[in-house]
């Protein structure tokens, strides 16, 4: 909030500086307002970035792990992974990497998996024969 006010003040100071020559002071409020809404568009932007970096914490990169298919609904297309943690990973069709697109119950897989809004999601499985 401070720093608004010194832009304020100085906006209203470069103002009354220039009211004697209407060009100048045309050119220079152009150029501050341009510099502002650069400086906003790349803080916007920066921002943007590091939310998303930061809501999708992913842990897995190349490492594949082994886990056991809890449940999957074949129609619904969804399902869960036991990992050998214990943990529940959820499990879309979608993400199943070869032409076999459901998995059966107990069946052994290989997934990578990412941590979204605190749940854990496989974004690649791959099916252990």
């Amino acid at each position: 909030m401070i720093n608004s006010l010194v832009e304020l003040l100085a906006f209203f100071m470069l103002k009354e500086y220039c009211d004697n020559n209407k060009n100048y002071y045309k050119q220079q409020y152009t150029t501050y307002t341009k510099e502002k809404m650069r400086t906003f568009i790349y803080l916007s932007l920066l921002s943007a970035f590091l939310c998303f970096t930061l809501s999708t914490n992913i842990t897995a990169g190349e490492n594949w792990q082994d886990g056991i298919v809890k449940w999957f609904n074949a129609k619904a297309g969804y399902g869960q992974i036991i990992s050998q943690q214990e943990e529940d990973i959820f499990v879309h069709h979608s993400v199943i990497e070869g032409s076999q697109k459901k998995l059966m119950t107990h069946q052994r897989v290989q997934y990578q998996a990412i941590k979204e809004q605190g749940r854990w999601k496989a974004i690649k499985v791959k099916i252990i024969n």
